[in-house]
């Protein structure tokens, strides 16, 4: 009886062994298993932070190639401006939004140049002077000069010329493309009065002599203002002036037959001295051509009969 009671009790030892022993293994699974899993979840966490680091590096690489471009795009586009006339400028700002707000197309200095090479350094001065002494909001314009550009276009500026005459007849425009402004030159001597050659067919002889004519010198003044896109021709014609403001038809037509009178170019002011002629198919002799804001002064004398 004592030695069954000593092996159920060597039984219950080893019952509880096996179970103490079971249990520590499930907690050695478990501890492993929760470690495995925090590996795991940390491993995960690395290789999402990695995936998050590798796609803000690629979105800030873009954004500097962007940035890059759009500032070598900005260079560009403004260097192509400086080529461009004032209806191309206004066109390109219609483009896209991106050009309109960059100060590229409306930039200061573009606008400026163009004021000098259209009205002329003396011209664009007085309306700058004129302007600030009457309106102060030039400051806090976008572009300042670009307004001033249009407001001296709609009135048809003239372009400062030491060549015109004393007395201003008036000025016109043919669609914003060609400009034109007529004065007349006064002699010294006050007199209109000229001894002027004629010719004339006597019974089969031609024959010339002198006569006294009421004689003015007109100087024209002409401008390519708008025409871009090539060349204006002037051509070679007779020019005469109405008589009467109530246009009946009487004008005062040009002298001719002595060639002391005869209409002639006399200045071409060229932006590019190394121009040349451009080629053309032939319709007739030409005056001059003007290019993009050039100019030309004429010289016509007219009968003021």
């Amino acid at each position: 009886q004592t030695r069954q009671v000593i092996s159920q009790a060597d039984l219950n030892q080893n019952q509880e062994e096996s179970q103490n022993s079971a249990t520590h293994a499930n907690k050695r699974q478990k501890t492993e298993h929760t470690q495995a899993t925090k590996k795991s979840s940390n491993n995960m966490s690395a290789n999402s932070h990695l995936i998050v680091s590798d796609k803000m590096m690629a979105e800030e690489k873009k954004r500097e190639i962007v940035k890059n471009v759009m500032m070598e795009t900005a260079f560009f586009l403004k260097h192509v401006a400086s080529f461009l006339d004032a209806q191309s400028l206004c066109q390109c700002l219609s483009v896209c939004k991106n050009w309109a707000t960059q100060n590229i197309f409306q930039n200061n200095e573009t606008w400026l140049d163009l004021c000098v090479k259209r009205f002329g350094a003396s011209s664009v001065r007085k309306w700058e002077v004129d302007e600030d002494e009457e309106d102060e909001a030039n400051k806090i314009r976008t572009s300042p000069n670009k307004d001033l550009y249009c407001r001296m276009a709609e009135q048809n500026v003239k372009p400062y010329c030491s060549l015109e005459g004393s007395i201003p007849l008036g000025g016109s425009t043919l669609d914003g493309l060609v400009s034109g402004w007529v004065t007349m030159v006064e002699r010294s001597n006050g007199e209109t009065s000229r001894s002027v050659m004629f010719s004339e067919v006597h019974n089969g002889e031609s024959k010339t002599y002198y006569g006294p004519i009421p004689v003015v010198e007109l100087r024209i003044l002409l401008q390519n203002t708008g025409f871009s896109n090539g060349v204006v021709f002037l051509p070679d014609q007779h020019f005469s002036v109405d008589a009467s403001t109530r246009r009946k038809g009487e004008k005062m037509l040009e002298v001719s037959g002595d060639d002391r009178f005869q209409r002639r170019v006399l200045h071409v002011e060229r932006r590019n001295k190394s121009d040349h002629s451009p080629q053309r198919k032939a319709f007739g002799r030409e005056m001059c051509f003007l290019r993009l804001f050039e100019t030309a002064v004429l010289s016509v004398h007219i009968h003021a009969r």
